[in-house]
């Protein structure tokens, strides 16, 4: 009973710290202001969005990829999405999103052609350079996110510096106890926050009260924005926007492959294109946005030293339950977003430090350079390029360059293709 209470205990601070790295309310704040959404809708779309990550989650783990791979909203189709549910209404934004995942989940299983293209395209080099390109692309978002924080800049800085630190500190930490070994790795993540939150408080008060007219419970309803239409523009345009959320989210599972030292091959593939698909569908339905996996997640679970399928399933779990209960939504927006974002670049670190490591057991031949160099660069040159940049290019382009990742990745997988 005592090795069944730790183990439980274990995975469920486990699963809390990989909660507190995904920040899973920051898209559906993001989309609510862009659509102009009142608060009850934005508060919807919150709850919407922490039980579909919970339910795709669960998917993926269980019957799709089937490794800790932990879903949650995209930031890629934000925009996208924007540009449909603004002009025509939610009922419409949710109707675009449901052909596309309909067709990822039936182009894995049973017609099983994504997985022979990801054979034919996607070399482990190509699978290094994506987990390298992501690891880097998402550090100048961070920093980015830092900047435009509420309050001084350089105390933002100061303490999401000092979360980083300690967090790479004390997964680096080695004791001689294999049992504190585990404990300390176990809550890393946490112990990092707490600093971070310490911190923050020296610069003001902290508020985590929530507000007495949230509700303990609240359950969830089916397509709660309506009965979703579908206008042929809107869904042809969402579906070409669910091609780069794909190679977004075979990033990350080459991510996981590569710390858990798994390979990624063509059934994986297609199982977790499956999930992917499965895992949208049910976003939709829920009335929330399409789901990836999540790339810091894996920084954690190089940190953690715990690649356990259980990891996963305790964060879907709770996932579920916090979207079935508001005021916890309500206590984890209320966190420091320096401390958060202080964790979120340890993991960047993580994620980029595995790919390295990767893409230099091939060697640095000339092609091998440019392959790497190339693409981490222009991923980098996408994450910082103006916003205005990005409206400018035609409504076809706009969702591919929104995205460091996405444009790292093709171009990875263009340049290992048709360069020989």
């Amino acid at each position: 009973m005592t090795n069944l209470a730790t183990s439980f205990f274990r995975y469920l601070i486990l699963g809390i710290q990989h909660i507190l790295t995904m920040n899973i309310y920051v898209a559906p704040l993001i989309l609510a202001n862009l659509l102009g959404s009142d608060s009850e809708q934005t508060a919807q779309l919150i709850q919407m969005t922490f039980l579909a990550s919970g339910l795709a989650t669960l998917i993926q783990v269980g019957i799709g990829i089937q490794l800790p791979v932990m879903q949650g909203p995209s930031f890629v189709p934000l925009g996208a999405l924007a540009a449909v549910g603004k002009p025509f209404g939610l009922s419409v934004m949710l109707g675009s999103m449901i052909p596309g995942a309909v067709a990822i989940t039936l182009l894995s299983y049973p017609l099983k052609m994504i997985g022979k293209l990801m054979k034919s395209w996607i070399t482990p080099l190509v699978g290094g350079t994506i987990t390298l390109v992501i690891g880097v692309s998402l550090i100048p978002l961070a920093l980015n996110t830092i900047r435009g924080l509420p309050g001084g800049a350089i105390s933002n800085f100061f303490v999401a510096g000092v979360t980083c630190l300690v967090l790479t500190f004390l997964s680096r930490l080695q004791l001689k106890s294999p049992q504190m070994q585990g404990v300390l790795q176990s809550g890393s993540v946490i112990l990092a926050l707490l600093a971070g939150t310490a911190l923050m408080s020296l610069f003001g008060p902290l508020e985590f009260s929530p507000d007495s007219s949230t509700q303990w419970i609240s359950w969830p309803r089916w397509l709660p924005f309506g009965v979703p239409q579908f206008q042929l523009s809107s869904v042809l345009f969402i579906s070409f926007v669910y091609g780069v959320i794909l190679v977004e989210t075979i990033g990350t599972w080459y991510v996981v492959g590569t710390v858990m030292n798994r390979t990624i091959d063509e059934t994986r593939v297609n199982r977790g294109g499956w999930g992917e698909g499965l895992g949208c569908l049910v976003a939709a339905l829920f009335g929330a946005t399409p789901v990836t996996g999540y790339a810091a997640n894996a920084g954690i679970l190089a940190m953690t030293k715990n690649h356990s399928r259980l990891v996963a399933v305790a964060v879907g779990i709770q996932l579920l339950a916090i979207g079935l209960i508001p005021k916890l939504i309500h206590f984890l927006a209320a966190i420091p977003s320096p401390a958060m974002l202080g964790v979120f670049l340890g993991a960047c670190g993580a994620i980029a430090t595995s790919g390295y490591r990767l893409v230099q057991t091939f060697g640095w031949s000339t092609r091998n350079q440019v392959i790497v160099g190339v693409p981490v660069a222009l991923s980098v040159l996408t994450s910082v390029m103006p916003p205005t940049w990005i409206q400018a290019l035609p409504s076809s382009l706009a969702p591919l360059f929104s995205s460091g990742i996405s444009v790292g990745a093709l171009a990875t997988i263009l340049l290992n293709r048709f360069w020989r």
